[in-house]
């Protein structure tokens, strides 16, 4: 699974946002990821992990309910949620309750496409996880093809729109400031998400954020 989505707890998991966040945003629940696993079927066990694009506060309030499931995080954004940055808040909360099962992502692989680095998850081509650093220092890429060779690239939050991409735009200025660790190497990424996807037209770019571009995948 890639994100942790929200907890049963996440109206106080907001809270250990900053208030100028928790007075611009509208949290609506639809359904927390454990019940979400669990009216199909699943446990937490059935997962062979959680790959974290970043580890901010909506990316992570689900592992609350998640512990059993091994957690898949690059060396740098486990440093950097685990430092005193404000976007680690609910991390290090989270993790002081109780250890997860933290495994090294690592990218082995050689290059794919425009990145330098890649990780193979599954040994077949089906899930590449690329480096993606900017809105934080270990957030990553996740290029997944399905079975009938659709293909998506999820980007975390290096961009909350697919205008972001297609212009390619940055997020507006109070919202980098907030959020964004490194805006210059969020702009390369965006740069470099745009030529990818104008050379690759089927390729889905998939926004954490956007629900215009969440309704053209499969509803789970």
């Amino acid at each position: 699974m890639v994100d942790a989505g929200v907890g049963r707890e996440v109206e106080q998991h907001l809270g250990t946002t900053p208030f100028l966040m928790r007075a611009l945003a509208e949290l609506t629940v639809k359904r927390p990821t454990v019940d979400a696993l669990e009216a199909n079927g699943l446990t937490a066990a059935d997962l062979k992990g959680i790959v974290l694009s970043h580890s901010h506060w909506d990316h992570v309030s689900g592992l609350a309910d998640l512990r059993s499931a091994p957690l898949w995080i690059t060396p740098d954004e486990l440093a950097h949620a685990r430092s005193n940055d404000e976007g680690g808040k609910l991390y290090r909360r989270l993790e002081a309750a109780g250890p997860f099962e933290v495994r090294e992502l690592a990218f082995a692989g050689g290059a794919y496409g425009p990145f330098k680095s890649s990780q193979d998850f599954y040994g077949d081509g089906s899930v590449i996880i690329v480096p993606m650093p900017g809105h934080t220092p270990g957030s990553v890429g996740v290029f997944v093809t399905d079975a009938a060779g659709k293909r998506a690239l999820i980007i975390g939050d290096t961009s909350w729109t697919k205008e972001g991409v297609d212009w390619p735009a940055e997020k507006p200025w109070l919202a980098r400031r907030m959020v964004d660790h490194d805006a210059e190497g969020v702009r390369e990424q965006l740069v470099l998400l745009h030529q990818l996807q104008r050379a690759n037209p089927e390729l889905l770019v998939v926004p954490a954020h956007d629900a215009r571009v969440h309704a053209d995948i499969p509803d789970f």
